[in-house]
């Protein structure tokens, strides 16, 4: 079972881990940065699982939300922004391979 869990939150960082069936296969570190959250994550299996999960809980704050610049988040509505990839929360999208959001 896919499961994606807060793990701990610390000095404004909160981390997450996702996991299948005990065995930890992503993580995700929220850092409140001002107005922004800025995410990074990383996975060694279920990317999109993981990803989704991550935008999912960077989104739910409020706040414009930033990242480390990677392609795999232009799905969900990031856009280069200088040395980042940003997108604000009516911006973020799921995609789905039926086409709906």
């Amino acid at each position: 079972m896919l499961e994606f869990i807060k793990q701990s939150a610390d000095g404004g960082t909160i981390t997450y881990v996702a996991s299948d069936g005990g065995n930890t296969i992503g993580e995700c570190r929220l850092t409140l940065e001002g107005t922004d959250v800025f995410m990074t994550v990383s996975a060694t299996a279920y990317e999109n699982f993981v990803l989704a999960s991550s935008v999912n809980a960077a989104a739910a704050f409020g706040l414009r939300v930033t990242a480390p610049c990677d392609g795999r988040l232009e799905k969900y509505g990031f856009v280069r922004d200088g040395d980042r990839m940003a997108a604000r929360p009516a911006e973020i999208k799921f995609p789905s391979e039926c086409g709906g959001n």
